[in-house]
């Protein structure tokens, strides 16, 4: 319920007039929505260690529109990354650490909302948006019952908590969104 209810507020804004976003905030605020969508599908999927990189990439999304909407003329410097190697530059020098900046930003409207960026994207990373420690064992077991300890990774759990977190993760990650 809550998940839907997320849903439904993140597609009714974007679904907004797209003039108010621009083209292409419009498009990041899009493709934004529906990796969230993805994440949704993935944890429901029993694949935990799969979300938090689409998360990841969602809240990207949503940071690029947002800095985009912010100021327009970022518009030029996003359609022109991967023109040539000085386009490539300038985007990185523009949106380089997008969600630290865009988190940055919004602090003169959402203080809160910005700390809760900032939080979740480190999230992601611990979570699995990058390999580590953190993220990959804790889906690996040790079976003792063989004759040698053997190690088993798990991708895929039946519903369970593991499910839960990952719904619940895409929750967090919704509202920030």
């Amino acid at each position: 319920d809550l998940i839907e209810k997320c849903d439904d507020l993140i597609a009714h804004l974007v679904s907004t007039d797209q003039s108010k976003l621009g083209l292409v905030g419009h498009a990041l605020a899009l493709n934004a929505y529906f990796l969230f969508m993805a994440s949704v599908r993935t944890a429901i999927s029993g694949h935990p260690g799969a979300v938090h990189s689409t998360l990841r990439s969602a809240l990207e999304h949503a940071c690029y529109a947002f800095l985009i909407v912010e100021d327009e003329q970022r518009v030029e410097v996003w359609l022109k990354r991967n023109v040539d190697k000085a386009g490539n530059k300038e985007q990185r020098a523009t949106f380089g650490q997008a969600v630290h900046r865009a988190s940055t930003e919004m602090e003169k409207y959402d203080p809160e909302t910005a700390s809760r960026i900032k939080a979740l994207y480190d999230a992601a990373i611990d979570f699995g948006a990058h390999p580590n420690p953190k993220s990959v064992l804790a889906h690996l077991t040790v079976d003792s019952t063989q004759s040698s300890d053997a190690q088993v990774l798990t991708c895929l759990y039946p519903w369970s908590q593991e499910t839960g977190r990952g719904l619940l993760a895409c929750l967090e990650f919704g509202i920030a969104i």
